[in-house]
């Protein structure tokens, strides 16, 4: 029971709170919309409550909504309790607002509100979401502690955690403490593996999953063949695309772009040109890093002239060329002593404003260097704009880092 209070003067109070507070208006017609929380009698309905701190996570400022709601209530001498604490934890969590999500976590402690399996899940969510994987694995640990049950969700989360920390064993226990398992920890764990270049781990995990009778999609493929690629393993790679074929799962762009990258790192370069050429018979359009890493496995195998000729074909496609795309083509330009399209390249980069790295500026002045005595004007006067945007003389020239790096 509210006392004097009835539901209208106690909204009514909220609404003036969110307003001078700076709230939206938004806000304020939301509080006015939870005056069904109290009987006409000032009984208190905590259920109604509970929905409607759930309904704030359409709003326009969830949190503050939240946050205002709960103070009111308490001014107004009513209970929060551990249902209307995980609602406005799930708040947070769905506005990505994690210390928020923390500070109602704490919170509970403070008013000896003890948390519950539902309260660490949504709260190491949040801070899994924010890539905090650190704090959400401490805050895991407090649940034995705590004497909190632990389930599906719990062990989801730490997996997550695991992956954006490239902890694939850690991953991989979380992953057997799961009674039930689905596609989407296995594919986490797998990704886990991927992160960590743990490709044989990624592999047999693929092959557990489908034991325990579950179909892999072309999320679940695509994470084994990024493993794959990261352990330098193209030969799995390859089987793992022909076991997508037969499974009849539709390859794209990312399925592809991961074999290349393997193909490049393998100086397969013959190989790589064979895949871009399926690529475009399955319809999957190659992007700037599929080809990039096709063009660094043909300057690699001292195929320069092929090299030059997919960065063309880039511009006829109306890809915008990367960095690491013009960098391959000056290397490529420059093991085929074809100055002049070097000369070309750095004017094409000064033209669609990319910024010359260490490479590629040492590349040109190198070149310079060579042919102090046969520069033309034009020539020498870009080299003059390279020594003016370095401001310095670079390094040796070293070879540009691969895509794969």
């Amino acid at each position: 029971m509210l006392g004097n209070w009835s539901f209208s003067h106690l909204c009514i109070s909220m609404e003036r709170t969110v307003i001078m507070r700076g709230a939206s208006a938004t806000m304020a017609s939301g509080m006015a919309c939870l005056r069904p929380l109290w009987r006409e009698d000032g009984a208190y309905w905590p259920q109604e409550l509970t929905k409607s701190l759930l309904k704030l996570r359409t709003n326009q400022s969830p949190v503050a909504a939240a946050r205002a709601l709960l103070t009111e209530t308490r001014a107004a001498r009513v209970t929060c309790n551990l249902l209307h604490y995980n609602a406005s934890i799930s708040v947070c969590e769905r506005s990505s607002c994690w210390q928020d999500a923390v500070d109602f976590f704490r919170e509970m402690q403070s008013h000896q509100i003890q948390q519950d399996t539902i309260s660490y899940n949504t709260t190491m969510s949040s801070l899994s979401r924010a890539r905090l994987w650190r704090r959400a694995l401490l805050l895991f640990e407090q649940m034995p502690r705590t004497k909190v049950k632990t389930d599906f969700i719990t062990y989801s989360s730490c997996i997550r955690a695991c992956e954006q920390g490239s902890h694939w064993t850690l991953a991989l226990r979380f992953l057997e403490c799961m009674e039930a398992r689905n596609e989407i920890a296995y594919s986490t764990a797998i990704s886990a593996c991927g992160k960590a270049a743990a490709w044989r781990a990624a592999v047999d995990l693929l092959g557990t999953m489908e034991a325990d009778g579950l179909t892999g999609d072309v999320v679940i493929f695509n994470a084994a063949v990024s493993a794959c690629e990261r352990g330098s393993s193209w030969q799995e790679s390859l089987v793992l695309l022909d076991m997508m074929s037969a499974r009849s799962i539709q390859k794209d762009v990312v399925s592809y772009g991961a074999f290349l990258t393997s193909l490049e790192r393998g100086e397969l370069w013959s190989e790589a040109l064979s895949i871009l050429q399926a690529m475009k018979k399955e319809r999957v359009a190659p992007n700037v890093v599929s080809q990039g890493a096709v063009m660094s496995a043909c300057v690699k195998g001292s195929q320069w002239p092929l090299a030059l000729n997919l960065l063309q074909g880039l511009t006829l496609q109306r890809l915008q060329p990367s960095l690491v795309c013009y960098n391959t083509a000056l290397l490529a330009c420059g093991r085929g002593n074809r100055w002049q399209e070097m000369l070309n390249l750095m004017e094409a980069m000064f033209g669609e404003a990319v910024n010359l790295d260490d490479y590629a500026q040492a590349a040109l002045l190198s070149e310079c260097e060579e042919r102090q005595s046969s520069l033309r004007a034009a020539e020498a006067e870009l080299l003059h704009r390279v020594v003016r945007q370095l401001g310095y003389l670079p390094a040796p020239l070293a070879a540009p880092k691969s895509l794969s790096e």
